[in-house]
């Protein structure tokens, strides 16, 4: 038993935590996906992780880059002037996907399913694709 209550979370820190943080963040990083979910969202959670892998930017950037949904990922590779670091690639996947959202924002649902449809290419917006949403 503990002998004070002080103690508890020290032994319980040490039964129970990661044998290995740095491997435990690797393979979090190196599986972490946004799917369908804010751009943000995945960001923070990256970050997160990106600490403890003990990665250089350059295989960060891989990582970052390998989660993103393909959509986001192929509009912010072939945007003008190529991120070399990891904080502009972040800054340009929450712009591309802002500009995106501003975009669809106003669609109207298609009449017969009642999900929205991005048929329209609008000047200084990502590249327009047929999306439900």
């Amino acid at each position: 038993m503990y002998a004070d209550l002080t103690a508890l979370p020290t032994c319980f820190n040490l039964d129970f935590s990661p044998l290995d943080d740095s491997k435990d963040a690797s393979h979090a990083i190196q599986t972490l996906q946004m799917g369908t979910r804010p751009v943000v969202d995945y960001i923070t959670e990256f970050e997160s992780y990106a600490p403890c892998t003990g990665y250089k930017d350059i295989a960060l950037i891989d990582w970052f880059l390998h989660g993103l949904n393909n959509a986001l990922q192929d509009d912010c590779q072939h945007s003008y002037l190529m991120p070399t670091m990891l904080a502009e690639w972040k800054a340009r996947a929450g712009d591309r996907n802002a500009a995106y959202l501003m975009c669809t924002q106003f669609q109207s649902p298609h009449p017969a399913t009642g999900h929205a449809l991005l048929l329209l290419q609008v000047p200084n917006c990502p590249t327009a694709q047929t999306l439900r949403a």
